[in-house]
C-alpha cells in the first residue's frame, strides 16, 4: 500500500523505529515502490538500546538504492554525549557503516514523562554539539550530512538558536506546514504515514529548503580509526599495488586521503591476521604496505588495485 497521510501526497521520507511496525523491519522496496526518497532508521538510545531493526533496514536501503539516515535517541540524564555517540556507532559500524550520501542524526528531544535533564544555554548546547562531534569523528561525514533533529522550544528555549548549530542540518519536528523562517530545515517531520507494506503507522517527513545542501558533498573517508583497525600507507599514491592480503577491511592511505579497500583473496604473503607490534613493512612489486593496525571483523571495500 502506498504510504499516505490522511489523503495528501506521499512523504519525501519516513523515520521509523521498532515499535512502530509490530517489531518488523520495514520493507524498504515497498518503501520506494511508493515513491519514498529518504528513510531513517531508529539507531539506538542513550547507551543500553541498538533498535533490532536498524540493521536489515540499514543494509536493504544500500541494496535498494534508497537514500538512508539513522538517528540516535538521547537520554543526557544518563549518560555523557561522547558516551552515547559511541554507542550509537557500534551499531552503525556492525551494520557495515557509512558511505555515499548516509545521513546520521541526533535526536535532540526529553524522553517522553522525563524532565530534560540539562539547563538551557550553555549546558544543552554544548551536551549536542558534542554528539555531533564525536560521530563525525567516528564516521568521517562531513556537516552537511550530520543532522540534529529538535523542535521549536528546543531550538529557542534550551539551544537558543546558537550560531555554532548552523552548520549542521536541522531536522524539524512540528505539525503545522511551516518552520523558523530564518532556519530552514533540512527535514520537517510534519505527521504520520502508513507504514509501506505494513499495517501501522510511522513520523512522516517531507524536505525543507535545506536538504538540497545535504546532497552535494561526498561523503569523505574515515580518518578516525579504532585500535583493531588498519591503515595501509602507499608511500607512492601514483603506483598501483596489486597485494592480496587477509580477507578484511583495511584503509590504504593515497594522496593524503584514508581509501576504504579490502583483501578479499588469500594470505600469499605469509602476513599475520594479528600484529603484535604497532607496525609491520612488506615490500612488494609496485611500492611499500605499511601495515599499521589489523581487522577480521568483516569484508567490504573493493581491491587496492582498484582505488582511482
Amino acid at each position: 500500500m502506498p504510504a499516505a497521510l490522511c489523503g495528501a501526497r506521499v512523504p519525501d521520507a519516513l523515520d521509523i523505529y521498532s515499535g512502530n511496525n509490530q517489531g518488523q523491519p520495514l520493507d524498504v522496496s515497498a518503501a520506494k515502490t511508493a515513491g519514498i526518497g529518504l528513510v531513517i532508521p531508529k539507531v539506538s538510545e542513550g547507551t543500553y538500546q541498538h533498535d533490532p531493526c536498524f540493521a536489515p533496514v540499514w543494509r536493504e536501503c544500500l541494496a535498494l538504492g534508497v537514500r538512508r539516515g539513522g538517528y540516535h535517541f538521547v537520554r543526557p540524564s544518563q549518560s555523557t554525549a561522547r558516551a552515547e555517540a559511541e554507542w550509537c556507532w557500534r551499531a552503525i559500524e556492525a551494520a557495515g557503516g557509512v558511505q555515499g550520501d548516509d545521513i546520521l542524526a541526533c535526536d535532540f528531544e526529553n524522553y517522553p514523562g522525563e524532565p530534560w535533564p540539562l539547563a538551557a544555554g550553555a549546558q544543552s548546547l554544548d551536551w549536542l554539539l558534542a554528539w555531533l562531534a564525536r560521530i563525525q569523528e567516528l564516521s568521517g561525514l562531513p556537516d552537511e550530512r550530520t543532522w540534529f533533529y529538535c523542535n521549536w522550544s528546543f531550538l529557542v528555549d534550551l539551544l537558543g538558536k546558537h550560531p555554532a548549530l548552523r552548520r549542521y542540518p536541522l531536522w524539524y519536528t512540528n505539525p503545522l506546514p511551516n518552520w523558523p523562517p530564518d532556519w530552514p530545515p533540512a527535514l520537517h517531520q510534519y505527521g504520520y504515514a502508513d507504514v509501506p507494506g505494513g499495517t501501522a503507522v510511522c513520523d512522516a517527513d517531507n524536505f525543507g529548503p535545506d536538504y538540497p545542501r545535504t546532497q552535494t558533498t561526498p561523503a569523505p573517508a574515515r580518518t578516525i580509526l579504532e585500535d583493531d583497525e588498519m591503515i595501509v600507507a602507499i608511500p607512492d599514491p601514483t603506483k598501483r599495488c596489486t597485494f592480496r592480503g587477509v580477507a578484511s577491511r583495511f584503509y590504504a592511505v593515497s594522496g593524503g586521503v584514508i581509501v576504504h579497500v579490502c583483501f578479499d583473496e588469500p594470505n600469499p604473503s605469509g602476513l599475520p591476521t594479528e600484529l603484535a607490534g604497532d607496525a609491520l613493512t612488506l615490500p612488494i612489486s609496485d611500492g611499500d604496505l605499511t601495515v599499521l593496525r589489523n581487522r577480521t571483523s568483516q569484508t567490504s571495500g573493493v581491491p587496492l588495485d582498484q582505488i582511482p
